[in-house]
């Protein structure tokens, strides 16, 4: 296998489509050694074969590489060129996995694609190449599963007996551990920063900012309540 490269330092066009696209791989700098490489493409396009409407994904692919890895601009290039394919979900997620498997010949490859939904119905996807080796660190992917908006959660740690107006045995609001009155209201993950401050839609004229607070390994936004 050569270390020449099509794309790496030199100027490249978007292919037209995934078949055009041309994937780079240069020999593994680390032969021999059992190691996992992670790709994310958290803004990743196709177009719905059916409606012509264009979809979205979250990727992440997991390998372990073999002889070669997989040059990255090329990959990017690769990715890209979806933007404008036709393809349900589980052909694009799948297909991805699969050619990669087939031209980089990894010791194992897996990819996850989480769709965001469109029509009412988020679909994740997964492909594996067979089970990870013995010995190979495969850390959790960290892509949440969807969840709407308006899932108010009770947390015991910020709220005090009597002190709270719930809804369906959920709690909407109550007093912190100062006593003072406040909403929650689960934060995406995207803004979990505990401790700092941050701006929400949910805010208004009067409300100028959002603290943060961490119960039961989830993160929540607390305002004051009206």
């Amino acid at each position: 296998m050569s270390a020449s490269t099509l794309h790496l330092g030199k100027t490249s066009t978007l292919p037209a489509s995934p078949e055009q696209a041309v994937l780079d791989y240069v020999p593994n700098p680390r032969p021999g050694t059992l190691y996992l490489v992670r790709f994310a493409a958290p803004e990743f396009t196709s177009l719905c074969p059916v409606t012509g409407q264009p979809d979205f994904a979250h990727l992440v692919i997991d390998y372990a590489p073999g002889e070669t890895i997989v040059e990255s601009k090329s990959l990017k290039l690769f990715l890209a060129s979806f933007r404008n394919h036709a393809g349900f979900h589980e052909d694009c997620t799948v297909g991805i996995g699969q050619r990669l498997a087939e031209e980089m010949k990894p010791v194992w490859l897996r990819i996850g694609g989480y769709w965001y939904p469109r029509g009412g119905i988020p679909i994740d996807v997964f492909w594996q190449s067979g089970p990870a080796p013995e010995g190979l660190w495969v850390p959790d992917q960290g892509v949440p599963g969807y969840r709407g908006r308006g899932n108010f959660a009770k947390i015991p740690s910020l709220s005090r007996e009597g002190s709270e107006r719930s809804q369906g045995g959920q709690l909407l609001a109550g007093r912190d551990e100062r006593g003072a009155r406040c909403a929650r209201h689960p934060l995406p993950p995207s803004l979990e920063r505990e401790g700092e401050i941050v701006r929400h839609p949910r805010m208004n004229a009067r409300t100028s900012a959002l603290s943060l607070r961490r119960s039961s390994g989830r993160t929540y936004i607390m305002w004051p309540a009206s």
